[in-house]
């Protein structure tokens, strides 16, 4: 009996001495987190404020559509200038790409949305190009084949300059092969952005 309270007094005193040792480094510790609590706060704030920033511009710089398919449709506003670089780089600041009509679906609804916010407008790009093969569209996001195609009357032309696939206001938003760097304010870009 004397054995096992012997062992059970040195196992008390391991965990006693144990503790007041760890308990040196407590406030250390407790320090630490607190400095780690205010950094993610910090961080959270921050977030937040870019979050609202974007929105804000979004809204500045851009007509934005319903979801359609888990996806929005950023229909840009009066630009001054409608240089494809300039295009997919706003793009991409909101987390999109130049538009991908990949059926009829998704055609009819950009039509009718940009149908719905303004036609006083010559056009707008989208992602689709034959710049590398002439006759071949592509979208330059994915690289993929553009396959649904609902050309104007007499288009594509297969102009050496009419490498960026546009959709025309004269023609009822139909597909037309453009300059892909064409400086007037009436032509417009369209973003689609993963929702």
């Amino acid at each position: 009996m004397v054995s096992i309270n012997c062992l059970l007094c040195g196992v008390l005193l391991t965990v006693c001495f144990t503790a007041l040792s760890d308990a040196q480094y407590y406030p250390s510790f407790k320090n630490e987190l607190r400095d780690i609590k205010s950094r993610l706060s910090q961080l959270e704030n921050f977030k937040a404020n870019i979050s609202t920033r974007f929105s804000n511009a979004a809204s500045a710089l851009f007509e934005i559509s319903p979801e359609f398919r888990g996806h929005r449709y950023y229909l840009s506003k009066k630009t001054g200038n409608a240089a494809i670089p300039v295009s997919e780089a706003i793009c991409e600041l909101f987390g999109g790409y130049l538009v991908e009509i990949n059926d009829e679906g998704e055609y009819r609804f950009v039509q009718n949305f940009i149908r719905n916010h303004t036609s006083d407008f010559f056009g707008v790009y989208t992602g689709g190009n034959d710049e590398d093969h002439e006759g071949t569209w592509v979208y330059r996001h994915s690289k993929e084949p553009a396959l649904f195609l609902d050309w104007t009357p007499g288009q594509p032309t297969n102009d050496i300059d009419g490498d960026c696939l546009i959709l025309l206001n004269r023609n009822d938003w139909r597909m037309d092969d453009f300059r892909c760097y064409h400086v007037n304010s009436d032509t417009r870009f369209m973003c689609e952005v993963l929702v």
